[in-house]
């Protein structure tokens, strides 16, 4: 055999057993519901009203905990109502700006920034 076709049949052999492994990775997340947020209502309040946030895999068998994050601070909300589709929480006092829902997932103590926000009014004075 040919110097050439050895390396080539030896990297197609290896390039193999990564994606190999790759995959079976994938296939094991696969059976692991995603947590995912998809809308927040109202999209506009001040500290001590009430959100709800829509999504999936929204129950504490997903969720240790739910934050609010600027990208500089992070703090957490007081969670009234979980279910696996909805998720209400109380909004703490905080400066007014746009605040991102970041989540502490139970598996592997993951945390994450959703997509979504809520837009912080000042109060009312």
């Amino acid at each position: 055999m040919l110097r050439g076709t050895t390396n080539y049949l030896l990297g197609a052999a290896l390039l193999s057993f990564a994606f190999t492994g790759v995959m079976a990775t994938a296939a094991d997340l696969k059976d692991v519901p995603a947590t995912v947020m998809e809308k927040v209502s109202p999209a506009e309040a001040r500290g001590g009203d009430v959100i709800t946030v829509q999504g999936q895999s929204l129950d504490a068998a997903h969720l240790k905990a739910v934050y609010l994050s600027d990208r500089k601070d992070q703090v957490e909300v007081e969670i009234l109502v979980q279910t696996p589709t909805h998720l209400t929480f109380k909004l703490p006092k905080v400066a007014p700006g746009r605040w991102h829902i970041a989540i502490l997932l139970v598996r592997d103590d993951m945390f994450l920034e959703e997509p979504v926000f809520v837009l912080v009014l000042p109060d009312k004075g």
